[in-house]
């Protein structure tokens, strides 16, 4: 197959990702009803339970696959990036921290956030290294490279690679997440996914790919456990008033879909980085 050919067919599957499994997958959140009948619903907070839960684990499920499918063949950083691609629809359709906030009038929700946060966090590190594994398999067909070599998930370079990810995503975040609107909690997420990424692999090379995905995604739990301590019963008037702390303004599969949207342009310009830290070292 020719080079064009080539990327014909990644920015095909990626587009497929977007406009054909990324609509699927937020219909089934979107399923989801909040207490007060309206659409600020997440998986554990609401009336239909069961539902909410089944329709987050399917559009896991949908985004993996598409994952899994596009690294398999064009690669890592394009497979995460169909998976984020995917799960930008299903962050849309779930819960604003703000409805959360307003439909329960009070600060209690944030508990059950970090919890979800928690889960969701899991989920997406297993989620990447699937991906990854996927892409070890085969050679890509885009402009991808294959994988470094990297540590396991559990290494102490890899847990450099997390805290990097979790504290340059937790600063970023912190600079852009001014209010609960859906498009810019995703801005949010998916810039701490960019440059936690691209630090992430600039301190540590040898990282897991996937310790970048648990890094960010670990915001998801910090975020609603800090405006908790610093609010609590004030969280309602913080929200109103627009003065929340701002990683408390992102919801959980904001963080999911950020995380996978961002990381593997950061992925791009760090290891972008190394290769010139390494031409100059060669000269």
């Amino acid at each position: 197959m020719t080079s064009p050919m080539k990327e014909v067919l990644r920015w095909t599957l990626l587009v497929i990702a977007l406009m054909v499994v990324g609509p699927i997958a937020g219909r089934l959140v979107a399923m989801a009803e909040a207490p007060d009948g309206g659409p600020d619903a997440t998986m554990l907070l609401s009336t239909t339970r069961f539902v909410a839960i089944f329709g987050t684990l399917a559009a896991l499920a949908l985004s993996t696959g598409a994952g899994v499918v596009v690294a398999r063949l064009a690669g890592l950083r394009s497979g995460f990036f169909a998976a984020g691609l995917v799960l930008i629809w299903p962050a849309f359709q779930s819960a604003t921290v703000k409805g959360v906030i307003g439909w329960s009038r009070s600060g209690e929700p944030l508990i059950f956030l970090a919890i979800e946060g928690a889960l969701l966090a899991v989920a997406a590190t297993g989620m990447a290294l699937l991906i990854l594994r996927a892409a070890h398999k085969s050679p890509p067909i885009g402009p991808d490279q294959p994988p470094r070599e990297h540590d396991s998930l559990f290494s102490p370079t890899s847990l450099v690679g997390f805290a990097g990810a979790l504290l340059v995503g937790a600063v970023l975040a912190w600079l852009i997440a001014r209010e609960g609107l859906k498009g810019q909690t995703f801005a949010a997420a998916a810039f701490a996914g960019v440059f936690g990424a691209m630090v992430g692999c600039v301190v540590s090379h040898r990282s897991s790919p996937a310790a970048f995905i648990a890094g960010v995604c670990a915001l998801a739990v910090i975020g609603p456990i800090v405006t908790t301590v610093l609010h609590g019963s004030e969280a309602l008037v913080r929200a109103n008033a627009n003065t929340l702390f701002p990683l408390g303004w992102v919801a959980p599969l904001d963080w999911v879909a950020g995380a996978f949207f961002g990381v593997p342009m950061g992925m791009a310009w760090g290891g972008s980085m190394l290769e010139k830290r390494q031409a100059g070292a060669e000269a």
